[in-house]
Protein backbone atom coordinates (compact mmCIF):
# COMPACT_ATOMS: atom_id res chain seq x y z
CA UNK A 1 0.00 0.00 0.00
CA UNK A 2 1.35 3.08 -0.93
CA UNK A 3 0.89 6.93 0.11
CA UNK A 4 -0.74 9.08 -1.83
CA UNK A 5 -1.09 12.86 -0.99
CA UNK A 6 -3.43 15.28 -3.26
CA UNK A 7 -2.93 18.99 -2.83
CA UNK A 8 -6.18 20.96 -3.23
CA UNK A 9 -8.40 19.90 -6.14
CA UNK A 10 -10.81 21.24 -8.71
CA UNK A 11 -14.23 19.33 -8.67
CA UNK A 12 -14.28 17.87 -11.46
CA UNK A 13 -11.18 15.48 -9.92
CA UNK A 14 -12.21 14.23 -6.66
CA UNK A 15 -13.41 11.21 -7.96
CA UNK A 16 -9.82 10.46 -7.95
CA UNK A 17 -9.94 10.10 -4.26
CA UNK A 18 -12.16 8.01 -3.73
CA UNK A 19 -10.04 5.95 -6.68
CA UNK A 20 -6.86 5.72 -5.20
CA UNK A 21 -8.72 4.12 -2.26
CA UNK A 22 -9.85 1.61 -4.69
CA UNK A 23 -6.52 0.51 -5.69
CA UNK A 24 -5.76 -0.03 -1.44
CA UNK A 25 -3.85 3.11 -0.96
CA UNK A 26 -3.80 5.56 2.20
CA UNK A 27 -4.93 8.99 0.87
CA UNK A 28 -4.24 12.42 2.42
CA UNK A 29 -6.11 15.88 0.99
CA UNK A 30 -4.33 19.02 2.00
CA UNK A 31 -6.80 21.86 1.90
CA UNK A 32 -5.48 25.43 1.72
CA UNK A 33 -7.83 28.20 3.06
CA UNK A 34 -6.22 30.85 1.32
CA UNK A 35 -5.76 29.94 -2.18
CA UNK A 36 -8.12 26.68 -3.94
CA UNK A 37 -9.19 25.99 -6.98
CA UNK A 38 -12.77 24.40 -4.95
CA UNK A 39 -13.07 27.96 -3.60
CA UNK A 40 -12.77 29.76 -6.68
CA UNK A 41 -15.29 27.74 -8.64
CA UNK A 42 -17.74 27.73 -5.50
CA UNK A 43 -17.87 24.03 -5.09
CA UNK A 44 -21.12 23.22 -2.77
CA UNK A 45 -19.67 22.07 0.93
CA UNK A 46 -21.45 18.69 0.76
CA UNK A 47 -20.21 18.20 -2.58
CA UNK A 48 -16.13 18.24 -1.09
CA UNK A 49 -17.64 16.61 2.27
CA UNK A 50 -18.50 13.73 0.13
CA UNK A 51 -15.63 13.17 -1.64
CA UNK A 52 -13.13 13.16 1.40
CA UNK A 53 -15.39 10.43 3.55
CA UNK A 54 -12.40 7.79 1.42
CA UNK A 55 -9.71 9.91 2.84
CA UNK A 56 -7.87 8.60 5.91
CA UNK A 57 -6.45 12.04 6.76
CA UNK A 58 -7.25 15.72 5.80
CA UNK A 59 -4.72 18.82 6.61
CA UNK A 60 -6.08 21.93 6.14
CA UNK A 61 -3.72 24.79 5.55
CA UNK A 62 -3.82 28.70 6.13
CA UNK A 63 -1.44 29.38 4.18
CA UNK A 64 -0.75 26.93 0.81
CA UNK A 65 2.66 28.56 0.14
CA UNK A 66 4.51 29.22 4.22
CA UNK A 67 2.19 26.15 5.26
CA UNK A 68 2.64 23.28 3.44
CA UNK A 69 6.23 22.21 3.79
CA UNK A 70 6.49 21.60 7.41
CA UNK A 71 3.08 20.19 7.14
CA UNK A 72 4.08 17.47 5.26
CA UNK A 73 7.12 17.03 6.59
CA UNK A 74 5.66 15.96 9.81
CA UNK A 75 3.09 13.47 7.89
CA UNK A 76 6.14 11.98 6.11
CA UNK A 77 7.59 10.90 9.48
CA UNK A 78 4.14 9.45 10.95
CA UNK A 79 2.97 8.08 7.45
CA UNK A 80 5.85 7.90 4.28
CA UNK A 81 4.71 9.58 1.47
CA UNK A 82 5.04 7.70 -1.58
CA UNK A 83 3.36 10.45 -4.61
CA UNK A 84 2.65 14.10 -3.89
CA UNK A 85 0.45 15.50 -6.25
CA UNK A 86 -2.12 18.27 -7.46
CA UNK A 87 -4.73 18.65 -9.80
CA UNK A 88 -4.75 22.70 -9.11
CA UNK A 89 -2.90 25.02 -11.37
CA UNK A 90 -2.45 27.11 -7.93
CA UNK A 91 -0.97 24.75 -6.16
CA UNK A 92 1.43 23.12 -8.93
CA UNK A 93 4.88 24.82 -7.58
CA UNK A 94 3.97 24.73 -4.00
CA UNK A 95 3.51 21.41 -4.25
CA UNK A 96 6.82 20.66 -6.37
CA UNK A 97 8.90 22.45 -3.91
CA UNK A 98 7.48 20.78 -0.80
CA UNK A 99 7.78 17.36 -2.97
CA UNK A 100 11.55 17.92 -3.96
CA UNK A 101 12.37 19.28 -0.59
CA UNK A 102 11.03 15.90 0.88
CA UNK A 103 12.62 13.80 -1.64
CA UNK A 104 9.45 12.35 -3.11
CA UNK A 105 9.56 11.70 -6.86
CA UNK A 106 8.28 14.40 -9.20
CA UNK A 107 9.59 16.99 -11.85
CA UNK A 108 11.79 19.19 -10.18
CA UNK A 109 10.22 22.58 -9.37
CA UNK A 110 12.72 24.90 -11.65
CA UNK A 111 11.54 22.98 -14.80
CA UNK A 112 7.68 23.03 -14.02
CA UNK A 113 8.24 27.14 -13.06
CA UNK A 114 9.50 27.35 -16.76
CA UNK A 115 6.51 25.55 -17.89
CA UNK A 116 4.22 27.63 -15.89
CA UNK A 117 5.49 30.90 -16.82
CA UNK A 118 4.23 31.52 -20.52
CA UNK A 119 6.87 33.95 -21.32
CA UNK A 120 9.62 32.07 -19.67
CA UNK A 121 8.15 28.95 -21.60
CA UNK A 122 8.04 31.04 -24.98
CA UNK A 123 11.62 32.11 -24.09
CA UNK A 124 13.18 28.33 -23.70
CA UNK A 125 11.49 27.02 -26.77
CA UNK A 126 12.40 30.12 -29.23
CA UNK A 127 16.18 29.45 -27.88
CA UNK A 128 15.77 25.88 -28.75
CA UNK A 129 14.20 27.00 -32.62
CA UNK A 130 11.23 24.87 -31.24
CA UNK A 131 7.92 26.74 -32.77
CA UNK A 132 6.37 29.15 -30.41
CA UNK A 133 4.55 32.61 -31.67
CA UNK A 134 6.58 35.80 -30.86
CA UNK A 135 6.24 37.71 -27.51
CA UNK A 136 6.79 39.93 -25.21
CA UNK A 137 6.07 40.33 -21.34
CA UNK A 138 4.88 43.87 -20.05
CA UNK A 139 2.98 45.05 -17.06
CA UNK A 140 1.48 48.37 -17.79
CA UNK A 141 0.11 50.08 -20.89
CA UNK A 142 2.48 52.15 -22.36
CA UNK A 143 4.99 49.06 -22.47
CA UNK A 144 2.09 47.14 -24.02
CA UNK A 145 1.71 49.51 -26.65
CA UNK A 146 4.87 49.70 -27.68
CA UNK A 147 5.34 45.49 -27.80
CA UNK A 148 2.25 45.71 -30.24
CA UNK A 149 4.31 48.59 -32.38
CA UNK A 150 6.72 45.76 -32.42
CA UNK A 151 4.89 42.52 -33.01
CA UNK A 152 1.87 44.08 -34.83
CA UNK A 153 -1.57 43.21 -34.91
CA UNK A 154 -3.45 40.87 -33.87
CA UNK A 155 -2.06 40.04 -30.70
CA UNK A 156 -3.34 37.71 -27.68
CA UNK A 157 -2.62 39.76 -24.21
CA UNK A 158 -3.22 37.48 -20.99
CA UNK A 159 -1.36 37.21 -17.61
CA UNK A 160 2.19 35.26 -17.53
CA UNK A 161 0.52 32.68 -14.90
CA UNK A 162 -2.86 32.30 -16.06
CA UNK A 163 -5.85 29.99 -14.95
CA UNK A 164 -9.81 29.74 -16.55
CA UNK A 165 -9.14 32.59 -19.08
CA UNK A 166 -8.83 34.92 -16.38
CA UNK A 167 -8.35 38.50 -17.74
CA UNK A 168 -7.19 36.84 -21.40
CA UNK A 169 -8.15 39.01 -24.78
CA UNK A 170 -7.71 39.36 -28.48
CA UNK A 171 -6.27 42.90 -29.28
CA UNK A 172 -6.96 43.77 -33.25
CA UNK A 173 -6.36 47.82 -32.98
CA UNK A 174 -5.21 50.18 -30.64
CA UNK A 175 -8.60 51.03 -29.28
CA UNK A 176 -8.70 47.22 -28.33
CA UNK A 177 -5.69 47.56 -26.32
CA UNK A 178 -6.67 50.78 -24.75
CA UNK A 179 -10.48 49.04 -23.82
CA UNK A 180 -8.47 46.25 -22.42
CA UNK A 181 -6.26 48.25 -20.36
CA UNK A 182 -9.51 50.61 -19.17
CA UNK A 183 -10.90 47.49 -18.07
CA UNK A 184 -7.79 45.59 -16.72
CA UNK A 185 -8.21 47.30 -12.51
CA UNK A 186 -12.10 46.60 -12.93
CA UNK A 187 -11.92 43.11 -13.41
CA UNK A 188 -9.58 42.84 -10.90
CA UNK A 189 -12.00 43.99 -8.20
CA UNK A 190 -14.30 41.26 -9.39
CA UNK A 191 -11.67 38.62 -8.20
CA UNK A 192 -10.97 36.90 -4.74
CA UNK A 193 -7.42 38.60 -3.94
CA UNK A 194 -6.01 34.86 -3.83
CA UNK A 195 -6.56 34.57 -7.56
CA UNK A 196 -5.52 38.10 -8.33
CA UNK A 197 -2.57 37.82 -6.45
CA UNK A 198 -1.49 34.92 -8.19
CA UNK A 199 -2.22 36.16 -11.29
CA UNK A 200 0.31 39.03 -10.91
CA UNK A 201 0.70 41.87 -13.08
CA UNK A 202 2.96 40.53 -15.47
CA UNK A 203 1.12 40.26 -18.85
CA UNK A 204 2.10 38.27 -21.88
CA UNK A 205 1.72 39.67 -25.37
CA UNK A 206 2.13 37.12 -28.26
CA UNK A 207 1.41 37.50 -31.74
CA UNK A 208 -2.06 35.64 -32.71
CA UNK A 209 -2.11 32.09 -33.88
CA UNK A 210 -4.25 31.47 -36.57
CA UNK A 211 -5.94 27.87 -37.11
CA UNK A 212 -7.96 25.26 -34.93
CA UNK A 213 -7.86 24.70 -31.18
CA UNK A 214 -6.45 21.05 -29.58
CA UNK A 215 -5.03 19.99 -26.59
CA UNK A 216 -3.00 17.32 -25.63
CA UNK A 217 -2.70 14.70 -22.85
CA UNK A 218 0.58 13.63 -22.13
CA UNK A 219 2.24 11.70 -19.36
CA UNK A 220 5.59 12.70 -18.76
CA UNK A 221 7.08 9.23 -17.99
CA UNK A 222 9.82 9.66 -16.72
CA UNK A 223 11.39 12.11 -19.37
CA UNK A 224 9.77 9.27 -22.74
CA UNK A 225 6.39 11.23 -22.95
CA UNK A 226 3.40 9.27 -23.92
CA UNK A 227 0.52 10.33 -25.36
CA UNK A 228 -2.59 9.73 -23.95
CA UNK A 229 -5.14 11.77 -26.09
CA UNK A 230 -5.78 14.72 -28.72
CA UNK A 231 -8.52 16.97 -27.81
CA UNK A 232 -10.38 19.28 -30.34
CA UNK A 233 -11.36 22.41 -28.35
CA UNK A 234 -14.40 23.92 -29.88
CA UNK A 235 -14.08 28.06 -29.19
CA UNK A 236 -17.31 29.67 -29.06
CA UNK A 237 -18.58 31.84 -32.39
CA UNK A 238 -19.35 35.21 -30.61
CA UNK A 239 -15.14 35.09 -28.34
CA UNK A 240 -12.57 32.75 -29.43
CA UNK A 241 -10.98 33.00 -26.14
CA UNK A 242 -14.33 31.17 -24.32
CA UNK A 243 -14.07 27.17 -24.68
CA UNK A 244 -17.86 25.97 -25.10
CA UNK A 245 -16.64 22.04 -26.72
CA UNK A 246 -14.21 19.55 -26.04
CA UNK A 247 -14.69 16.60 -28.49
CA UNK A 248 -12.58 13.14 -27.89
CA UNK A 249 -10.78 12.13 -29.86
CA UNK A 250 -9.71 14.88 -31.81
CA UNK A 251 -10.84 14.51 -35.91
CA UNK A 252 -6.88 15.37 -36.99
CA UNK A 253 -5.68 13.70 -40.22
CA UNK A 254 -3.12 10.70 -38.94
CA UNK A 255 -0.26 13.22 -40.30
CA UNK A 256 -0.84 15.72 -38.37
CA UNK A 257 -1.42 13.71 -35.37
CA UNK A 258 1.75 12.36 -35.76
CA UNK A 259 3.43 15.89 -35.94
CA UNK A 260 1.76 17.41 -32.98
CA UNK A 261 2.73 13.85 -31.12
CA UNK A 262 6.57 14.83 -32.16
CA UNK A 263 6.11 18.65 -31.08
CA UNK A 264 4.72 17.46 -28.10
CA UNK A 265 8.17 15.83 -27.49
CA UNK A 266 10.27 17.93 -28.79
CA UNK A 267 8.50 20.15 -25.54
CA UNK A 268 8.93 18.12 -22.54
CA UNK A 269 12.43 17.19 -23.52
CA UNK A 270 13.54 20.93 -23.86
CA UNK A 271 11.73 21.69 -20.85
CA UNK A 272 12.94 18.56 -18.84
CA UNK A 273 8.92 17.52 -17.83
CA UNK A 274 9.61 13.89 -16.00
CA UNK A 275 6.95 13.23 -13.74
CA UNK A 276 3.23 13.91 -14.06
CA UNK A 277 -0.02 14.03 -16.51
CA UNK A 278 -0.19 17.55 -18.44
CA UNK A 279 -2.75 18.87 -20.24
CA UNK A 280 -1.26 20.89 -23.32
CA UNK A 281 -3.00 23.07 -25.10
CA UNK A 282 -1.87 24.44 -28.71
CA UNK A 283 -2.36 25.56 -32.36
CA UNK A 284 -2.80 23.73 -35.44
CA UNK A 285 -1.29 26.38 -37.81
CA UNK A 286 -0.70 26.22 -41.50
CA UNK A 287 3.17 25.57 -40.26
CA UNK A 288 2.44 23.19 -37.80
CA UNK A 289 1.72 23.14 -34.17
CA UNK A 290 2.06 25.85 -32.02
CA UNK A 291 2.07 26.07 -28.43
CA UNK A 292 -0.57 27.86 -26.60
CA UNK A 293 0.42 27.28 -22.59
CA UNK A 294 1.52 24.30 -20.72
CA UNK A 295 -0.37 23.10 -18.03
CA UNK A 296 0.89 20.93 -15.26
CA UNK A 297 -1.99 19.03 -13.94
CA UNK A 298 -3.91 16.88 -16.18
CA UNK A 299 -7.08 17.58 -18.36
CA UNK A 300 -9.98 19.60 -16.91
CA UNK A 301 -13.13 20.04 -16.80
CA UNK A 302 -15.48 16.98 -17.19
CA UNK A 303 -12.95 15.79 -20.04
CA UNK A 304 -11.66 12.99 -17.52
CA UNK A 305 -15.77 11.47 -18.11
CA UNK A 306 -15.30 11.41 -21.73
CA UNK A 307 -11.61 10.20 -21.78
CA UNK A 308 -12.75 7.13 -19.66
CA UNK A 309 -16.08 6.60 -21.98
CA UNK A 310 -13.99 6.78 -24.97
CA UNK A 311 -11.24 4.37 -23.80
CA UNK A 312 -12.35 2.21 -21.39
CA UNK A 313 -9.60 3.21 -19.39
CA UNK A 314 -9.78 5.18 -16.34
CA UNK A 315 -7.38 8.85 -16.34
CA UNK A 316 -6.90 8.55 -12.35
CA UNK A 317 -5.61 5.53 -12.66
CA UNK A 318 -2.89 6.38 -14.94
CA UNK A 319 -2.88 9.77 -12.97
CA UNK A 320 -1.40 7.64 -10.13
CA UNK A 321 0.71 5.04 -11.40
CA UNK A 322 2.39 8.06 -13.20
CA UNK A 323 3.19 9.66 -10.08
CA UNK A 324 3.84 6.27 -8.29
CA UNK A 325 6.68 5.49 -11.08
CA UNK A 326 4.41 2.18 -12.35
CA UNK A 327 3.74 1.29 -15.75
CA UNK A 328 0.74 1.73 -17.25
CA UNK A 329 -1.09 0.62 -20.64
CA UNK A 330 -2.88 3.84 -22.07
CA UNK A 331 -5.23 2.14 -25.00
CA UNK A 332 -4.39 3.85 -28.44
CA UNK A 333 -6.18 5.00 -31.19
CA UNK A 334 -8.18 3.79 -32.58
CA UNK A 335 -11.09 3.99 -29.97
CA UNK A 336 -14.29 2.95 -32.09
CA UNK A 337 -16.34 5.65 -29.90
CA UNK A 338 -16.14 9.35 -29.26
CA UNK A 339 -17.60 11.66 -26.90
CA UNK A 340 -18.24 15.67 -26.20
CA UNK A 341 -18.39 17.92 -23.74
CA UNK A 342 -20.35 21.06 -23.84
CA UNK A 343 -20.23 23.51 -22.22
CA UNK A 344 -23.47 25.96 -21.47
CA UNK A 345 -22.92 29.91 -20.92
CA UNK A 346 -24.58 32.68 -21.25
CA UNK A 347 -23.51 35.10 -24.00
CA UNK A 348 -25.60 38.60 -22.54
CA UNK A 349 -26.47 37.55 -19.13
CA UNK A 350 -29.85 37.52 -18.04
CA UNK A 351 -32.24 35.71 -15.92
CA UNK A 352 -33.70 32.07 -16.13
CA UNK A 353 -36.98 31.39 -16.97
CA UNK A 354 -39.54 30.55 -14.29
CA UNK A 355 -39.77 26.99 -15.06
CA UNK A 356 -35.79 26.54 -16.16
CA UNK A 357 -35.68 23.60 -13.38
CA UNK A 358 -38.31 21.41 -15.60
CA UNK A 359 -37.04 22.24 -18.94
CA UNK A 360 -33.35 21.59 -18.12
CA UNK A 361 -34.81 17.86 -16.28
CA UNK A 362 -36.65 17.24 -19.62
CA UNK A 363 -33.32 17.94 -22.02
CA UNK A 364 -31.18 15.45 -19.88
CA UNK A 365 -34.59 12.92 -20.38
CA UNK A 366 -33.45 13.35 -23.99
CA UNK A 367 -29.85 13.02 -24.25
CA UNK A 368 -28.90 11.27 -21.25
CA UNK A 369 -25.63 12.64 -20.58
CA UNK A 370 -22.95 10.26 -19.23
CA UNK A 371 -22.21 12.97 -16.89
CA UNK A 372 -24.07 16.54 -16.19
CA UNK A 373 -23.95 19.57 -13.82
CA UNK A 374 -26.21 22.16 -14.70
CA UNK A 375 -27.84 23.80 -11.24
CA UNK A 376 -29.79 26.15 -12.32
CA UNK A 377 -32.58 27.64 -10.09
CA UNK A 378 -35.66 29.23 -11.61
CA UNK A 379 -35.61 32.75 -11.76
CA UNK A 380 -31.89 32.92 -11.37
CA UNK A 381 -29.62 35.98 -12.45
CA UNK A 382 -27.48 34.46 -15.39
CA UNK A 383 -24.04 36.21 -15.21
CA UNK A 384 -22.22 36.89 -19.23
CA UNK A 385 -19.49 34.02 -20.21
CA UNK A 386 -16.33 35.90 -19.47
CA UNK A 387 -14.18 32.86 -18.94
CA UNK A 388 -14.56 28.97 -17.45
CA UNK A 389 -15.54 30.23 -13.93
CA UNK A 390 -18.85 32.22 -15.28
CA UNK A 391 -20.31 29.32 -17.00
CA UNK A 392 -23.24 27.85 -15.93
CA UNK A 393 -22.99 24.43 -16.26
CA UNK A 394 -21.88 21.02 -18.59
CA UNK A 395 -23.45 17.69 -20.23
CA UNK A 396 -20.95 14.82 -21.25
CA UNK A 397 -22.81 13.31 -24.41
CA UNK A 398 -21.48 9.97 -26.13
CA UNK A 399 -21.53 9.20 -29.79
CA UNK A 400 -20.06 6.77 -32.25
CA UNK A 401 -17.98 8.90 -33.84
CA UNK A 402 -16.39 12.63 -33.21
CA UNK A 403 -18.41 13.95 -36.37
CA UNK A 404 -21.65 12.84 -34.49
CA UNK A 405 -20.64 13.67 -31.36
CA UNK A 406 -20.02 17.50 -32.89
CA UNK A 407 -23.81 17.38 -34.25
CA UNK A 408 -24.98 16.03 -31.02
CA UNK A 409 -23.47 19.03 -29.30
CA UNK A 410 -24.95 21.32 -31.71
CA UNK A 411 -28.29 20.10 -31.14
CA UNK A 412 -28.08 19.92 -27.50
CA UNK A 413 -26.83 23.61 -27.35
CA UNK A 414 -29.87 24.64 -29.66
CA UNK A 415 -32.26 23.27 -27.37
CA UNK A 416 -30.51 24.52 -24.29
CA UNK A 417 -31.15 27.93 -25.82
CA UNK A 418 -34.46 27.26 -26.04
CA UNK A 419 -35.14 26.04 -22.81
CA UNK A 420 -33.01 29.30 -21.33
CA UNK A 421 -35.10 31.44 -23.98
CA UNK A 422 -31.52 33.89 -24.13
CA UNK A 423 -28.56 33.19 -26.50
CA UNK A 424 -26.11 30.62 -24.96
CA UNK A 425 -22.63 30.18 -26.48
CA UNK A 426 -22.44 28.39 -29.54
CA UNK A 427 -19.73 27.06 -31.95
CA UNK A 428 -19.33 26.49 -35.61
Amino acid sequence: MAHVVFVDSGPAYLPALARTKQLGHRVTFVRPRDISMLQETSTPEERIAEALKPVDQVIALDALETDLESHLRQLHTRHPVDALLTTSEMAVLPTARAAESLGIRGTPVRHLAQAARKDVCRERLHAAHIRSPRHRTVTTADQARAAAAELGYPLVIKPSRGVAKEAAGIIRSPADLTAYFDGLHASRLLRSTALDAFLGTDLLMETYLEGELYSAEIAANGGDPRLLMLTRRKRAVHNELIEVAALMPADLPQEQAAEAERYMREIFRELRLTVGVYHVEFIMTKDGPALVEINSRMMGGSSPTIYEHVTQADPFDILIREHLGEPCEAPAPPFGRAGIVVVFGSVTGGVAPPDIERRVARLREIYRPLRHGLGVRNGQQLPEMTGNFSALGHFCLHAATPDGALARGRQLLSDMEAAFELPLARYR
